[in-house]
């Protein structure tokens, strides 16, 4: 299900360093870790940093201060379906993947999910089953 290792960054870091970070790695979310370098703390996406810009925040605001603590998580051993359900119920765009002791293994994002072909098949199969409105 993971498509690459979580992009990581200090519980003490910046935004700034945040924002640097996930430009450089092209993502859309960093993961929080504490003292453990396995253990995700918190997760600070593209949204947290907006909203920050918008109530007139400081770039040099500790992530911690703007991000969200205990972030969503699926074991890696899940489906890809459990997955697009917890995102979907959540309405979050990425979640973080952890192994049988809750360590970080990675992060999965929406994207990843709409190139699974199980995720196709599923959509796919649920419509098979249901009319859909305005059809013939």
């Amino acid at each position: 299900m993971v498509k690459r290792a979580a992009v990581t960054i200090t519980e003490g870091s910046t935004v700034l360093e945040a924002v640097r970070k996930m430009t450089e790695e092209n993502v859309g979310l960093v993961v929080i870790v504490g003292d453990s370098p396995r253990k995700a703390v918190g997760v600070l996406s593209e949204r947290d940093v907006m909203r920050l810009i918008a109530r007139d925040g400081s770039l040099n605001t500790r992530v911690m201060e703007v991000a969200t603590p205990n972030p969503l998580t699926v074991r890696a051993s899940d489906d890809v379906a459990k997955a697009a359900i917890a995102m979907s119920e959540h309405r979050v765009r990425h979640l973080v993947v952890v192994d049988d002791e809750g360590l970080l293994v990675g992060v999965i994002s929406i994207r990843d999910l709409l190139g699974e072909k199980a995720t196709i098949e599923a959509i796919v199969s649920s419509y098979r089953h249901e009319p859909i409105p305005g059809g013939d």
